[in-house]
């Protein structure tokens, strides 16, 4: 098995390339970061060539997973009188020569207070593409890998 070297840290890995005419699994991609967030970064490999003859990697940041959730202003819950008074109030003509990072600042503090959010959520991706015909590929594609693995012949990796 290859090993990876970071720093002081040595890590096993898995192989991210399946040659294509001897079928022998390598580790040939480099991966580098900065030390100061290596320990914070989970590296693994897709279990699904994709097509290729390199396996994807995927890189994540421990916590990049809470970004995935999102909440929005609940305008149908706004008090738009409210919201009108604080922005006269804050914003009104007398204050022509704010900037408009001031601006942006107020005017968000202001929605901040006068209209609710939702609650934080994570948003589901749109997979209509994704059918029974591309399934069945995807799966054809794995159980060829399976085979490849498994008796790394020169019919079985040409197919």
């Amino acid at each position: 098995m290859p090993t990876a070297l970071s720093g002081a840290v040595l890590k096993q890995v898995s192989s991210t390339h399946i040659h294509s005419a001897t079928a022998f699994p390598s580790a040939i991609n480099l991966n580098i970061c900065s030390p100061a967030i290596f320990l914070d970064l989970q590296w693994n490999l897709y279990d699904d060539l994709c097509g290729s003859d390199h396996y994807p990697i995927t890189i994540s940041y421990d916590t990049a997973n809470a970004s995935h959730a999102t909440s929005s202003w609940n305008l149908r819950k706004a008090n738009w009188d409210h919201f009108s008074e604080c922005a006269s109030m804050q914003l009104g003509t007398g204050s022509s020569s704010i900037s408009v990072e001031d601006f942006s600042e107020k005017l968000t503090d202001i929605a901040a207070y006068t209209i609710p959010k939702s609650k934080p959520s994570v948003r589901k991706r749109n997979t209509i593409w994704f059918n029974d015909e591309c399934k069945e590929a995807r799966s054809n594609r794995k159980k060829a890998l399976q085979t490849v693995k498994s008796c790394p012949t020169d019919n079985n990796i040409q197919r």
